[in-house]
């Protein structure tokens, strides 16, 4: 009877050093992050796709090659790349409890030259912690990661569009001019080279006779310029129905920019909105009226340096 009791005993202790072996490597789980950039990002839920094409560097997307938001697909990409797995939960093919049957879960695919990088299936969200079910590369395994996908932002093709209406660096624009009420002002940088001497920014303006121009408001000025963001896109290709109200120039030393800017929305809630567009764009942008009212320049005056005291 001893000699039964002593092999269950044995029995039971191996079992349970096997149990808890197979626990401490469920918890531990290995994901290499993919070192490879890609060329092509493909996502999915059910009948509606998303895909990222890369062309010259840039990112375009879906068939209609809209320009995408370079920071905002590199983002979405970095966390597929580097996605961490924090628990195995199951290695059974369950898939519908967790979201990854075939109607609900989001898949993404990195392809770098036709050759699969990385393929992910999303579930749901975990009931009991802030985590989120996926399987890897079509294995049965069900894992949890501290990762968060959602179809309605990272499929979101209209949120990817690049809105960047002015295409030329701040620190590149040697030349600026506005068109606003029936008055016109040229503002021009002086070279920043070994013949000027200069190192900062000077800026100086025909209709003031050349004299130096304020350096902070000249700042904040092509700063307004080198930043306009559309807030949305103009989708239709009727003409204007108003004549445009401000015309900008800019200048690189290798690049120009025309924008015309038009009202657009002026009842809106909230503040009326303009339409720009622009030379370097085939596409229309629609922008929040405080974004481009300080191009608006009545008085050119207002940016005249303080005269510096000599006492």
């Amino acid at each position: 009877m001893n000699k039964k009791l002593a092999i269950s005993a044995a029995a039971i202790i191996l079992l349970s050093v096997y149990l808890l072996a197979r626990s401490c490597q469920s918890s531990s789980v290995d994901l290499k992050p993919v070192k490879v950039d890609p060329d092509y990002v493909f996502v999915q839920k059910g009948e509606d796709k998303l895909f990222f094409e890369r062309e010259n560097k840039n990112w375009f997307i879906n068939e209609v090659k809209y320009p995408a938001d370079e920071t905002m697909v590199d983002s979405f990409i970095e966390r597929v790349k580097k996605l961490k797995l924090t628990d195995l939960i199951s290695n059974q093919p369950y898939y519908e409890r967790y979201g990854l049957d075939a109607k609900n879960e989001m898949i993404i695919i990195l392809k770098k030259d036709d050759k699969v990088l990385r393929k992910v299936s999303v579930g749901s969200a975990s009931q009991v912690s802030r985590h989120t079910f996926i399987r890897i590369d079509d294995k049965p395994e069900v894992y949890q990661t501290d990762e968060t996908f959602s179809p309605e932002s990272d499929m979101n093709a209209e949120a990817y569009r690049d809105r960047d209406i002015c295409k030329i660096k701040k620190e590149d624009i040697v030349s600026l001019s506005i068109s606003y009420n029936g008055k016109n002002f040229t503002f021009n940088r002086l070279p920043r080279d070994a013949a000027s001497g200069l190192k900062d920014d000077v800026w100086q303006s025909a209709e003031l006779e050349g004299a130096e121009l304020d350096k902070n408001k000249m700042s904040t000025l092509i700063s307004s310029v080198a930043s306009l963001r559309g807030s949305k896109f103009d989708l239709s290709e009727a003409k204007p129905a108003r004549e445009s109200i401000a015309k900008i120039f800019v200048k690189s030393d290798n690049s120009e920019l025309a924008l015309s800017v038009i009202p657009y929305n002026m009842k809106k809630e909230g503040g009326s909105e303009y339409l720009v567009i622009s030379s370097g764009s085939k596409y229309r942008f629609i922008i929040d009226e405080w974004k481009v009212q300080k191009l608006f320049i009545t008085d050119i005056s207002a940016y005249k340096a303080p005269v510096k005291d000599e006492s």
